[in-house]
């Protein structure tokens, strides 16, 4: 075989390789980041608290305001809690938050609004 004829030959091939590596790069990007969103949450369940406190705070660089909510849980911790409930529980109030342990070692915990409320629990030992 002559060699300018291979050296056709061989662009013809890094042609119609070069076709399919976008197409299996965006593949591969889809599979990793649906692989990442399912993962990213490690697990999810309900905890009760009573609010401690909870105002509406203002962004000082945006002037957007947004809910500062902490909680004092059953075990006697306190955190930090997100919501985009369009009003604030009121202080004393008990509520249900959603924890979530997510996939690089930090907790949230989130309120999904009133009516979301456990009925209040007392603590029993046992014999």
């Amino acid at each position: 075989m002559r060699e300018e004829t291979r050296k056709r030959l061989n662009r013809l091939r890094r042609h119609v390789t070069s076709l399919w590596l976008p197409s299996f790069v965006v593949l591969v990007l889809l599979f990793g980041g649906f692989f990442a969103f399912r993962t990213t949450v490690r697990k999810e369940r309900e905890v009760a608290g009573v609010v401690q406190s909870a105002v509406w705070r203002v962004n000082d660089d945006t002037g957007q305001p947004y809910p500062d909510i902490q909680v004092v849980l059953d075990n006697d911790g306190v955190v930090r809690v997100g919501t985009i409930a369009p009003s604030l529980p009121k202080v004393g109030d008990r509520v249900t938050l959603k924890k979530r342990k997510m996939l690089i070692g930090y907790t949230t915990y989130q309120w999904d609004g009133p009516g979301t409320a456990l009925p209040s629990t007392t603590r029993v030992s046992l014999p």
